[in-house]
């Protein structure tokens, strides 16, 4: 996704925050193998995240959120529903569409 592009089509469901929050992420097929990332914002279905090791597009990935405001990680899962890898940022980034979080989480997060 390139905003700078003319066919750039923003389909964006709900407005955007910023928000760095340091996130743990395993697939569902190695839960084992973890990798560590940080968020650079968040939104009511999903947050956008900066990946050293790109994924498939559509992967379900298992995450562990970590926020300032609680004293507990928040747990949830999130599809890769777009990468771009243009090389506008430093590190690859995707986004995420939260495929299973609690509402309590989603306001924490929003908070």
């Amino acid at each position: 996704m390139i905003t700078g592009s003319p066919n750039f089509i923003d389909r964006r469901k709900y407005e955007r925050r910023k928000a760095a929050y340091y996130i743990t992420y395993s697939l569902p097929d190695k839960p084992d193998k973890t990798f560590h990332s940080e968020s650079f914002n968040v939104s009511l279905g999903g947050l956008g995240l900066k990946l050293n090791n790109p994924v498939k597009e559509s992967a379900v990935l298992n995450l562990v959120i970590f926020t300032p405001k609680s004293t507990n990680p928040i747990k949830a899962s999130g599809r890769v529903v777009w990468q771009d890898e243009s090389g506008q940022y430093e590190e690859k980034r995707a986004g995420l569409e939260f495929t299973e979080i609690g509402w309590s989480s989603v306001k924490t997060l929003l908070a």
